[in-house]
């Protein structure tokens, strides 16, 4: 726990109590004699010293507090170890449940204790973990029609950048999405822009039949596993997710070495589950000690709250021609709507593909601890009737080597302690 100053209800507080302690002074005060004495000379109140002198109002109260925050914020924090901090954390793979996982959080306890939390801990939580295959790589192909030739097959990697050592890892030939099944599956292609239920209106609308189909959706509007769920509730047998320049790549601005964003040949991995179901960890593991299961808890079975049918994760380099082979079936697949298209330099349609696509994913699951780093901090009404528990906090694991949000709440701790390191 993190202290909180309750700026807001301070004020009414201090009214309060200076209230109360009013009033009793005036009942426990002697009652007045007979006697008459002369009113005593009201002061008169003073005027400032100047007619224009003004004070400032709540809101520049309120502003000029943030402005002392946020000076406070940024001088407990310099750049050099910052940076130092922050290549630290995101030098190698930590998902979680892996060895780098542990290393990190052993890294965050560590530097809490050195900012004063000397009670923060490791507390291991059992929870049901996916991976990909390490000897099994997916695959996908574009397959013509009539003879099953393969057209084109994608690469499914992320480079090797000379700049960056952290590209050169076994994970860049494992594209894979948490809690996906592995499947190998056939079918047509439909594309079906953001996954959400009203963009599979639109194919309804159009026509564009989704049982039996691999579906293609780029990120963006909702949760991944949320378009998986839409898309297997319509049938699909299959789902390709992929970035698409518009929201993240070119047509932003210049792509990774040379600016923030996707490359193309960069892939967002993460988990598929059904989120808008229950949060959290679709299997419960760390309540089997207490003879409960995910449905006890949820109100749906575990199998039911992650995908049944194969998810893979794509670059918009691989997805390319997918979109393109919609684009050739010609009158069989309708062009999308405006909403539809995106950055590509192609017109996007619905579907579906006279050619078939062929994926296959190769994941499993298992039970393992994860690490939870749990430090406890005693604000100034701790142990008063004031005191108000507030819990902050990150997910400290990645899907390779992530570290932004860890990084920052270490700051923020960093920045609401009294010096005591530097970071």
């Amino acid at each position: 726990m993190l202290p909180c100053p309750h700026h807001g209800a301070r004020p009414w507080a201090s009214f309060a109590y200076s209230s109360v302690v009013l009033v009793l002074l005036f009942l426990l005060a002697p009652a007045p004699t007979a006697t008459v004495k002369a009113a005593p000379t009201q002061r008169r109140l003073r005027r400032p010293d100047s007619e224009n002198a003004s004070y400032p109002t709540l809101q520049q109260q309120e502003q000029l507090r943030q402005a002392q925050t946020e000076a406070t914020f940024v001088a407990a924090l310099s750049a050099e170890s910052a940076r130092v901090s922050l290549q630290y954390l995101t030098s190698e793979p930590h998902m979680a449940g892996t060895p780098g996982d542990l290393k990190m959080a052993q890294y965050v306890q560590a530097q809490w204790q050195s900012f004063g939390i000397q009670n923060a801990e490791i507390q291991p939580v059992p929870a049901l973990l996916s991976y990909p295959l390490q000897d099994k790589q997916p695959s996908l192909t574009l397959l013509e029609h009539s003879t099953n030739t393969p057209l084109f097959t994608a690469a499914l990697t992320e480079l090797i950048l000379p700049e960056d050592p952290t590209s050169d890892t076994w994970l860049r030939n494992h594209t894979y999405l948490g809690y996906s099944p592995s499947g190998n599956v056939t079918a047509p292609l439909v594309y079906a822009n953001y996954g959400r239920p009203e963009d599979f209106d639109v194919l309804e609308a159009a026509g564009v039949a989704v049982g039996g189909t691999i579906v293609l959706v780029r990120y963006g509007a909702c949760f991944r596993g949320l378009k998986v769920m839409n898309a297997e509730q319509r049938g699909a047998l299959g789902v390709l997710i992929y970035s698409d320049p518009q929201q993240d790549g070119f047509t932003a601005g210049p792509v990774y070495p040379d600016g923030p964003w996707r490359a193309p040949f960069g892939v967002q991995r993460g988990s598929t589950q059904f989120l808008s179901l229950c949060a959290g960890d679709p299997g419960r593991a760390a309540l089997a000690e207490e003879g409960l299961t995910a449905e006890d808890v949820c109100g749906y079975a575990t199998e039911d709250m992650k995908p049944k049918i194969p998810v893979l994760p794509i670059s918009y380099g691989d997805a390319t021609p997918f979109l393109q082979s919609l684009a050739d079936a010609a009158a069989a697949s309708p062009v999308a709507p405006p909403s539809f298209q995106g950055g590509l330099n192609l017109t996007y349609h619905l579907g579906p593909s006279v050619d078939l696509v062929r994926f296959a994913t190769h994941n499993h699951e298992l039970v393992g601890d994860i690490w939870n780093v749990i430090g406890l901090v005693r604000g100034r009404d701790y142990g008063t009737r004031r005191d108000r528990l507030v819990v902050l906090g990150n997910h400290r694991d990645a899907w390779v080597d992530g570290g932004r949000s860890s990084f920052f709440l270490l700051c923020f701790v960093k920045s609401s302690l009294p010096p005591s390191s530097d970071l």
